[in-house]
């Protein structure tokens, strides 16, 4: 299906800090406030995928640990974050998936924890996350001061 680029759609700042850009189809700044969501047009969010905003194609240049999620399966689809399956999923890491590895045995904590938790923004949400929820769990926060090089 052919994407309205005139269209707008919702973005959504995965990150507890702001997070911007300078806009490419105008002369603004674009700044979002921490986990804020904001509406943009899709050509405008097209040409930061296509120019390699980080923000928005992640680390691997296909949606992965990016700071921004589009919410609008048919722009991640037309941007390759995602395909038309039902099991393809662009890779998000939001608090969910970092209470739900909190909840996980100390073994695969250790083991999963470095392959989710990539970018300092990521870093930044997990001690948010451990403050924010109180997670006393020593071994864990300390597993994790060690293996991400953050202090809880």
């Amino acid at each position: 299906m052919e994407l309205d680029y005139n269209k707008t759609v919702v973005v959504m700042n995965l990150s507890n800090a702001n997070t911007g850009f300078k806009a490419i189809e105008s002369t603004r700044d674009i700044v979002f406030p921490p986990f804020a969501k904001k509406t943009l047009k899709i050509s405008e969010i097209m040409a930061q995928i296509y120019a390699g905003n980080i923000c928005f194609v992640g680390e691997d240049g296909k949606g992965s640990h990016a700071i921004f999620y589009i919410d609008d399966k048919e722009v991640r689809i037309n941007a390759g974050f995602e395909s038309d399956s039902e099991n393809s999923k662009q890779l998000i890491i939001d608090e969910s998936i970092i209470l739900d590895l909190f909840s996980k045995s100390k073994s695969i904590f250790k083991k999963s924890l470095s392959d989710i938790i990539k970018t300092e923004n990521e870093k930044m949400l997990l001690q948010q996350m451990i403050k924010d929820n109180k997670i006393s769990d020593y071994e864990k926060i300390k597993i994790a001061s060690e293996l991400l090089g953050i202090n809880v």
